[in-house]
C-alpha cells in the first residue's frame, strides 16, 4: 500500500504490517463544477498561427487524442456545463457545444446529456456502462472508481484491491437499480469490456434503468 504523507507530501509504501493509521478521500463527482479545461497534449495544432489569425481554422483530429479514452474522462466531460479543449500550444480548439456532434461520435454518449438537457439517470445501466467500454486508467481500481459518479453511487476507495474494486461498484449499483445486463460488463487488464451477446438495453420490465418494485 501506498501512503501520502500530508507533512512531506510524498508517497511512502508499505507492505505487510506495521500499516499507520490513514484517511480515504474520495472521488467526487463535481456536479457543482462550472467549468473543464481539458489540455490535449497530444493534439498538435495544424496552423502555427493564433486560433483568431487564422482566417480558415482547420480543425484538428479529436479521434486519436489519449484524453478521450481516460476512464475519468467521463465525469470531466459529463458534469460541468462548460468544457473548453486546447492543444499543445493552448490555443482553444473548442468547447463541449461547439464540438457536441465530435465528441458524441467519439465517446458515444448521448448528445442529450452532453449538452444537460436529459437527466444522467435517466439513461439505463447498460447505456451508461457502454461509455466506459475498453476505457484505460493507470490503476486497475480506478476502472471502478472513475465511474461512481457516473451511476451515483458511494463506497470507500481502497488501492489495492485490484478488480474487487469493480465487483464493488456492480453490487453498489445494484442496490438502486434493477439491471442485470450490468453483469455482462468485466474488467480486463485496466479496461471495461462487454461481454454481452445482447443488444445494450435494460431487461424487459426495467427500461429506463432504475430499481422498481411489484
Amino acid at each position: 500500500m501506498r501512503l501520502l504523507d500530508s507533512a512531506s507530501i510524498k508517497l511512502h509504501e508499505f507492505i505487510g504490517r506495521g500499516i499507520p493509521k490513514y484517511v480515504i478521500l474520495s472521488h467526487t463527482w463535481g456536479q457543482e463544477s462550472q467549468i473543464c479545461y481539458a489540455y490535449l497534449e497530444d493534439i498538435i495544432p495544424r496552423s502555427t498561427l493564433p486560433p483568431e489569425l487564422e482566417p480558415f481554422p482547420r480543425m484538428p483530429d479529436l479521434r486519436n487524442s489519449r484524453w478521450f479514452r481516460r476512464g475519468w474522462t467521463l465525469q470531466e466531460l459529463i458534469a460541468p456545463p462548460i468544457v473548453e479543449f486546447y492543444d499543445r500550444n493552448w490555443f482553444e480548439v473548442g468547447t463541449k457545444l461547439s464540438l457536441l456532434g465530435t465528441i458524441a461520435a467519439i465517446t458515444r454518449i448521448d448528445i442529450r446529456v452532453l449538452e444537460n438537457s436529459q437527466r444522467l439517470d435517466s439513461i439505463n445501466v447498460a447505456s451508461r456502462m457502454s461509455w466506459a467500454s475498453e476505457r484505460k486508467t493507470t490503476r486497475k481500481e480506478d476502472e471502478a472508481y472513475c465511474l461512481m459518479g457516473i451511476f451515483g453511487v458511494n463506497m470507500p476507495l481502497l488501492y489495492g484491491e485490484g478488480h474487487r474494486a469493480f465487483h464493488r461498484l456492480q453490487e453498489e449499483i445494484m442496490k438502486i437499480h434493477d439491471d442485470y445486463t450490468l453483469f455482462a460488463w468485466t474488467v480486463s487488464g485496466t479496461r471495461l469490456t462487454d461481454h454481452a451477446t445482447y443488444p445494450r438495453q435494460s431487461l424487459p420490465g426495467h427500461g429506463d434503468g432504475t430499481k422498481t418494485t411489484a
